[in-house]
């Protein structure tokens, strides 16, 4: 036998004993943790919990106090001896987590997340107000597994047509309008092959907050783009206000009834936090993250949680 058929014999048993070592440190039998999820808006917030027998369940809806509701709507961060608001909203929903969960909310009462400099847009995953929550749910053990997700993409993902376009086909252009009490947010996004949703940047901006006419200038914003909004092939409504007759009867104007009825429509405020509670829970529920090294990290996320045990009567 030559040195080389042995060392490349060598080599085959090391890899092998590896992948062995590697494929029986994953436990399928152990339950995975739930999945948990936060969703915020300018006036209140959501988080919904996803767990393993495929049920979501909404945790709480809470309505922000003024001080959320001014750092939400903030261009810039406030002074840095200022109280975070967003942690005194998170401490409110981690109060109505499960006991299970065993979280650690002493930081929110006492950390400083103020000086962190960047524009704000709720719909905008790279905003000051989303990096700031990562921030403070990592340090309380929920580690961001995932990118933070825009609302209006996970509204178009759970709502969009059963089928895609063909690989050879354009992508379809959708139109996504937030309408809510204080606020509207219009954007224009592209749903292309196998469904994957994205945002058409030039027209993708943050909400317009507290406007005194919020009809007239969501008219006057769509009217600016009528030469684009010709293409659209499809039309997501969501926000509170998201199916009023008052919006309808605008867009059937600018973009013709045909496509208006056929309009999907969300008036729940669970929808986008639910989407992304599952999309957590099976990020987690996959061996390459059980052997990813820094998934070690997220002790929020990977435990054998209580919730799954024989006769626990939680929720």
């Amino acid at each position: 036998m030559s040195p080389w058929t042995l060392k490349i014999m060598l080599l085959y048993a090391f890899c092998l004993h590896t992948t062995i070592l590697g494929v029986t440190a994953y436990d399928p039998l152990r339950p995975r943790a739930p999945g948990v999820a936060f969703g915020l808006t300018p006036d209140y917030g959501t988080a919904v919990i996803h767990f393993n027998n495929g049920t979501s369940y909404p945790i709480a809806q809470v309505q922000g106090s003024p001080a959320y509701q001014s750092f939400m709507r903030r261009a810039t961060p406030g002074p840095r001896t200022e109280p975070s608001a967003l942690c005194q909203w998170v401490t409110q929903v981690l109060d109505r987590l499960p006991a299970a969960l065993r979280l650690d909310i002493a930081f929110c009462r006492s950390a400083d997340l103020t000086s962190t400099k960047a524009l704000m847009s709720v719909d905008d995953p790279s905003s000051h107000q989303s990096r700031l929550a990562e921030q403070a749910l990592e340090q309380i053990g929920l580690r961001q597994i995932m990118p933070a997700g825009r609302r209006a993409k996970n509204v178009i993902r759970v709502f969009s047509p059963d089928s895609a376009p063909a690989y050879n086909e354009k992508p379809w252009l959708v139109l996504a309008v937030d309408y809510d009490t204080h606020w509207y947010n219009i954007g224009l996004y592209e749903i292309g092959e196998e469904g994957i949703v994205s945002p058409i940047e030039a027209f993708v901006h943050g909400p317009r907050f507290d406007v005194e006419d919020q009809l007239e200038a969501a008219k006057e914003e769509l009217q600016n783009n009528v030469s684009k909004l010709g293409n659209v092939q499809h039309i997501f409504l969501y926000g509170k206000q998201g199916g009023t007759v008052e919006l309808l009867d605008l867009l059937a104007e600018t973009l013709g009834s045909e496509l208006v009825n056929d309009a999907r429509v969300d008036g729940s405020v669970w929808t986008s936090t639910s989407y992304m509670a599952e999309a957590a829970h099976v990020r987690m529920d996959d061996i390459q993250f059980e052997m990813d090294p820094a998934s070690n990290g997220a002790f929020g996320c990977k435990w054998r949680s209580k919730l799954y045990r024989d006769g626990h009567e939680e929720l």
